[in-house]
C-alpha cells in the first residue's frame, strides 16, 4: 500500500528550498508524496511528485500578508479534505496562532489525517510575547514531531514534557548551494586582491548576524588573541551586522550586506576555518555547508553544532561558558597554522562526518515516520 502525504512548507524559498528539495528529490516510492509550497520557490523543479504552490504571502505587504497566508491555509484544508492524505509533514510556523487554528479545524474535518512537524529551531530566534505559550500549544497538538539534535528534543521536552513520546531525531541534511563558478571565482578574485588575502589564514563568521550567534565574542578574542597577526583575517559576513564598533583590530573585515549564493560560497571558498561562537542554536545552515565544503571548524558546544564531531575530527569545539577555551584555540591556530591544513586535508575523518548526514539517510528515516504516522 502506498501512503499519501502532504509536505507543507510556506516559507520554502532561498535556503529553505534547499532543504525541501533534498528531503523530496528522489523520495522513497512508498510514499505518494505532494508538496505544497510557496509561489516563491526557487530551486530545482521537483518533478517526480505533485506541486502545488499555495502560498503566496511574500508578495503582501502588511495586513494583506496576513490574509493571504490564511487564504492559503483554507485553499491547504480544502485540498487535504479532497485528497485525504494519512499524513501531513508542516515544515514552518509562520503565523503561529494561524497555525494552530489551521490544525484544530483539521482535526474537526480530517481526523484520520496525521500532523507531523519539523521543530527546525524548538523557537524563535527573536522570542516575542507569547512565543512560548502558543508553540507549547503547537507542540501539544501535533501527532509527531521532528527534531535535528538530541540537544533540541531535550529543549523541546522541558519546554512541552507531554511531547516526548511523538518526537523523533533526524539530522539535517548537508547543504551545497548551485552558484555560477565563474561568478564565484570572479568573487573571489577580487576579495583576494583587494584585501590583501592572499597566503593569509582566514577567519570567517557568516550569515545573518545577531546576539545569539556570538559575533560580539568572537570579536573581543579576535582584538585580544590575533589582533596584531599580520598573517591573519578575520572576515565577518551578513547582514545586520551590529558590531563594527567592536572591530578596533585592522586585520578585520566587515561585510554588512545580504550575501547571494555565489557570495556565500566564495566566502567559505577562501576561508581557512568557519566560526561558529554561537550562544544559543538548535542547527546551522553554516555549519552544513562548511562541512559540505570540508573547511576545518571553531563551534561552542550549544545545540548541534557539537554533533558531527563525535563522527570525525574536523575543528574544535569549546565550552561558551569557558571562553579562555576560545582564547586558547585561536592561540593555537594563531601559532601553528598548518593544524587546519592537517585537518582540511584528512579524507577519512571528513567522509565519516558526511555520512551520517547524507539526504539518503534522511530520506530513509523521514519515509520510516511517514509509513508509521499512516499505518498506525
Amino acid at each position: 500500500m502506498i501512503n499519501k502525504i502532504f509536505y507543507i512548507d510556506p516559507m520554502s524559498y532561498g535556503n529553505l528550498a534547499l532543504y525541501d528539495y533534498g528531503l523530496l528529490n528522489g523520495i522513497d516510492d512508498s510514499v505518494d508524496a505532494s508538496y505544497l509550497c510557496s509561489t516563491n520557490y526557487n530551486y530545482k523543479p521537483l518533478s517526480q511528485i505533485k506541486v502545488y504552490p499555495l502560498f503566496k504571502y511574500h508578495e503582501k505587504k502588511g495586513l494583506c500578508k496576513i490574509f493571504s497566508y490564511v487564504y492559503s491555509l483554507i485553499r491547504t484544508l480544502l485540498l487535504i479534505l479532497q485528497e485525504k492524505p494519512g499524513a501531513i509533514h508542516i515544515q514552518w510556523c509562520k503565523v503561529p496562532y494561524v497555525d494552530f487554528i489551521f490544525m484544530k479545524l483539521l482535526r474537526i474535518f480530517s481526523p484520520k489525517t496525521k500532523i507531523i512537524y519539523t521543530a527546525h529551531n524548538v523557537l524563535p530566534h527573536s522570542l516575542k510575547k507569547g512565543d512560548v505559550y502558543i508553540y507549547t500549544k503547537l507542540y501539544s497538538e501535533v501527532d509527531y514531531l521532528i527534531t535535528h539534535t538530541e540537544r533540541s528534543k531535550d529543549e523541546l521536552v522541558a519546554l512541552c514534557p507531554t511531547a516526548d513520546e511523538k518526537l523523533n531525531v533526524i539530522p539535517h541534511g548537508l547543504i551545497a548551494y548551485d552558484t555560477d563558478e565563474v561568478e564565484v571565482d570572479q568573487i573571489i578574485t577580487d576579495l583576494v586582491l583587494e584585501h590583501d588575502l592572499k597566503d593569509k589564514t582566514v577567519f570567517l563568521a557568516i550569515g545573518r548576524q545577531h546576539k545569539s550567534k556570538g559575533v560580539d565574542i568572537l570579536i573581543n578574542s579576535w582584538n585580544k588573541v590575533c589582533g596584531n597577526d599580520e598573517d591573519s583575517t578575520l572576515i565577518i559576513a551578513g547582514i545586520n551586522n551590529e558590531y563594527e564598533e567592536l572591530c578596533t583590530s585592522s586585520n578585520i573585515l566587515t561585510f554588512s550586506k545580504y550575501l547571494s549564493n555565489e557570495e556565500f560560497n566564495a566566502f567559505l571558498k577562501i576561508s581557512s576555518v568557519i566560526v561558529l561562537p554561537y550562544r544559543k542554536v538548535s542547527q546551522s545552515g553554516v555549519l552544513l555547508s562548511a562541512i559540505e565544503m570540508e573547511k576545518p571548524l571553531i563551534v561552542s558546544n550549544v545545540g548541534g553544532l557539537r554533533d558531527p564531531f563525535t563522527f570525525g575530527n574536523i575543528g574544535w569545539v569549546f565550552d561558551i561558558h569557558r571562553l579562555e577555551e576560545f582564547d586558547l584555540i585561536l592561540e593555537i591556530i594563531k601559532n601553528e597554522k598548518s593544524v587546519l591544513t592537517k585537518i582540511e586535508n584528512n579524507k577519512i575523518e571528513w567522509e565519516k562526518v558526511k555520512k551520517e548526514y547524507t539526504w539518503d539517510t534522511i530520506q530513509e528515516k523521514t519515509v520510516s515516520l511517514y509509513n508509521l504516522a499512516c499505518d498506525f
